[in-house]
């Protein structure tokens, strides 16, 4: 019992680092995250963080983890089978626009393209849905059944390039962003269809 209630305490110890990580990082931008700033938010001494943390980067870590499964299950329950793979995808689409604009530090952290490429864990998790979409709209055929798992990488590069193109580069309003929706699945849609 005595474990079961240390084990307890030193998750809810986790969690309370991770999400002042996460509030430091949207409030002031990753740079400004530190292991003491952490402590000072939760009233803890760096040595508690230590015990729980290698460093900053395992507190990063295990936040875009968290982030991660966030935006999964997120994302998941906008996803509706029985809705057509042009009303899911322009769901996704609204939920990337309305969260670049409205969290932009947890946009960043979630759809920065070095991270997704770079990590397998965040990489497969996405492929995973989206191959999951694709195979409902096969079977509804709306698209061909061939090449899902290709369809599902070259979905998930559009993504990734969109975002780097409009809210890294260009950095649009949200208006304008919400305005060229039906151009950017078609675009999607059109290179789906004739894959």
């Amino acid at each position: 019992m005595a474990r079961k209630h240390e084990q307890e305490r030193n998750d809810a110890i986790k969690k309370m680092i991770v999400d002042a990580a996460l509030a430091i990082c949207i409030e002031d931008g990753y740079k400004e995250v530190t292991v003491r700033r952490i402590g000072e938010r939760i009233g803890y001494s760096t040595g508690v963080i230590y015990y729980h943390f290698r460093d900053k980067q395992d507190i990063m870590d295990c936040l875009d983890q968290m982030l991660d499964e966030e935006v999964y299950k997120t994302v998941s329950a906008l996803m509706d089978p029985e809705k057509s793979l042009r009303e899911n995808i322009s769901a996704l689409y609204d939920f990337t626009c309305n969260l670049a604009y409205n969290n932009y530090e947890a946009y960043r952290r979630i759809f920065a393209s070095s991270r997704i490429e770079g990590n397998s864990y965040t990489r497969s998790m996405w492929l995973k849905m989206f191959g999951e979409w694709l195979t409902a709209a096969a079977k509804n055929g709306e698209i061909g059944v061939e090449n899902i798992d290709m369809k599902a990488r070259c979905l998930l590069s559009y993504i990734l390039g969109y975002n780097l193109l409009f809210f890294e580069i260009n950095k649009t309003d949200l208006e304008t962003s919400l305005s060229e929706k039906d151009a950017a699945v078609n675009v999607i849609l059109n290179g789906l269809l004739n894959s």
